[in-house]
């Protein structure tokens, strides 16, 4: 607990589909774990907060559409844990939704982020896209991440982080 785990599968493996299930997990839902074998190892069915970014759910042809995925998953988690206006960056708001899940709920926070590569993936093979989306978006990603380590073990759980090999 209380450090990053990377998922790395080959494509179409189930890595969303077992980060659905880390989610459902980690938010205590046994009933949907019913009749599966761990429903009966005695398991801890603590309810966590849960942060899911999902980039998934974009084409990434321009670095403002990784913005803009970026922003709706964070405006979303803003609707249930708060923001702050002092937060301006992305990762200021990433660290101010972490810190203000774990106070409100008195838990560490579980920050599950699924596809977070497929803005690189999707433009790799283009040399123009490739020239306006990299350099953008890996510093905006890197402030993210080290947004995790500037927090305290004390704050959240676990960052599970999946990505298409």
């Amino acid at each position: 607990m209380g450090k990053p785990y990377f998922l790395g599968r080959p494509r179409r493996f189930g890595k969303s589909l077992f980060l659905s299930a880390l989610n459902a997990y980690f938010l205590g839902k046994k009933e949907l774990f019913e009749g599966l074998a761990i429903a009966g190892q005695g398991m801890d069915w603590t309810e966590y907060p849960v942060l899911y970014l999902d980039f998934n759910l974009e084409d990434y042809f321009t670095l403002s559409s990784f913005r803009y995925a970026l922003d709706a998953n964070l405006v979303g988690l803003e609707v249930r844990w708060g923001s702050d206006e002092r937060e301006k960056t992305p990762a200021l708001r990433l660290n101010g939704l972490i810190r203000r899940a774990c106070k409100q709920t008195g838990r560490k926070v579980v920050v599950l982020v699924d596809e977070y590569d497929k803005p690189l993936i999707e433009t790799m093979d283009n040399a123009k896209r490739n020239e306006t989306v990299h350099p953008g978006f890996q510093p905006l990603l890197r402030s993210c991440i080290c947004s995790f380590c500037a927090l305290h073990n004390d704050t959240f759980s676990a960052i599970f982080l999946s990505r298409d090999n």
